[in-house]
This record gives C-alpha cells, sequence and structure tokens, in this order.
C-alpha cells in the first residue's frame, strides 16, 4: 500500500495541472484574439487585410499558445500555492508572462514575415495576458476564502479578535488570520500604541485607537 502512495501522488499532481495549463491556454488565447479584434476594429482597416491578419492568426497561435506554456512550467507557475499568493507570486506572474510573450512575439514575427501583426496586437495581448492569468489565479484566493466563510456559517464558532500592533507583525497575524483554513478567529479590529495609525487600516482591518483605549 504505501509504494502505491508516491504513484498516486505523481497521478493527483499531473490531474490538478492539466486543467490550469487548459484554462492558461485559453487565457493567452483569448487575450490575442481580444487584441486582434481591437485592432481590426479599426475602421482604415481594410477587409483584406482582416482576412490576411486572421489567416496568420489561425496559423501561429497554437505554436505561441504552447511556447507560452513552456515559459509557465519553467518559473513554476504550475508547483506555486496560489491560494496564499502575495507580492512575489504577482511578480512571478509579470516575469513569466513577459518573457512568454515576448518569446511568442519573436517567434511569431520571424515566422509570419509579410503577415505579421501589428505592434499593438502585441502589446495588448501581453497586458491582456497579464491581466487574464493573473485574475484567475488571484480568484483562487477568493473562492478559498469563500469556502473558508460558508464553513464558519454552517456552525462552526468563530473568535472575533483584536489584535494589538498594527506594524510589520500586526499584518502577518491578520493575514493568517484571514487565509488559514483551520482558522476560526476573525480579525474586527486593531490597536497600536502610535496615535497617527488611528481610523487607518491593516489589510483592512481597522485601527481603532491605543492600548489606553482598551
Amino acid at each position: 500500500g504505501s509504494a502505491l502512495k508516491p504513484k498516486k501522488t505523481k497521478k493527483n499532481r499531473v490531474l490538478h495541472i492539466i486543467p490550469q495549463m487548459m484554462l492558461d491556454a485559453v487565457c493567452v488565447y483569448l487575450a490575442y484574439f481580444l487584441a486582434m479584434v481591437l485592432r481590426l476594429s479599426d475602421v482604415n482597416v481594410s477587409t483584406l487585410e482582416r482576412l490576411i491578419y486572421m489567416e496568420a492568426f489561425g496559423r501561429i497561435m497554437p505554436l505561441f499558445v504552447l511556447l507560452c506554456l513552456a515559459v509557465f512550467v519553467l518559473f513554476k507557475f504550475y508547483r506555486t500555492i496560489w491560494e496564499f499568493a502575495g507580492s512575489s507570486e504577482m511578480m512571478q506572474i509579470v516575469a513569466g508572462g513577459t518573457l512568454a510573450c515576448g518569446i511568442g512575439t519573436g517567434v511569431s514575427w520571424a515566422i509570419l514575415q509579410q503577415s505579421r501583426f501589428p505592434i499593438s496586437v502585441y502589446v495588448a495581448g501581453w497586458l491582456l495576458t497579464l491581466a487574464l492569468i493573473g485574475s484567475v489565479r488571484m480568484s483562487y484566493r477568493l473562492i478559498r476564502r469563500v469556502r473558508r466563510r460558508n464553513l464558519h456559517r454552517d456552525g462552526e464558532r468563530q473568535l472575533r479578535v483584536m489584535v494589538i500592533g498594527a506594524g510589520e507583525m500586526g499584518s502577518m497575524v491578520i493575514k493568517e488570520m484571514k487565509s488559514a483554513p483551520e482558522s476560526v478567529q476573525i480579525p474586527v479590529c486593531a490597536i497600536d500604541d502610535d496615535r497617527s495609525k488611528k481610523g487607518t487600516r491593516i489589510n483592512g482591518v481597522k485601527v481603532v485607537g491605543t492600548r489606553e483605549s482598551i
């Protein structure tokens, strides 16, 4: 039984990665399709140009998408726990997405030659790709938070907590309370001896005063 566990774990990981890769493929394709549609909606673009660009789009995009997915694998997009994503993971998305689109653009530029897309299509496609793959990954956090909230509604007792300290440590504590699936503590307010912080918010939690206010 124990000998089968590694194989089972690897199989589960593959089954988890495949849907993510398929979703990323859709995001990249959709991003550049929208970019192309926006560019071709210009009244100055002739019908012949539209036909040439769309034919070229159909030829190059399968390779473009595969190149992007390969870069995403290199940047460990499918080995990151996005439910806990923060600023470093966002930089990972920007760096990986930018390199992927850059490589795809270079290959596309070399292959298409006479039917190369306008520069605006590549730029808009890059920005839309970052927005879409970023939104998908940040949605994992939202889904996780909604699930956690539903668990609490189903009868699990919640503890309303006041956080002492609105600095870096207080921020980490609040994040942990909000994100940890096993946490039943809900931060409702914070206090800090720095009077200038009164009325501000830290990770969505209001700083209500100093320790003298307790």
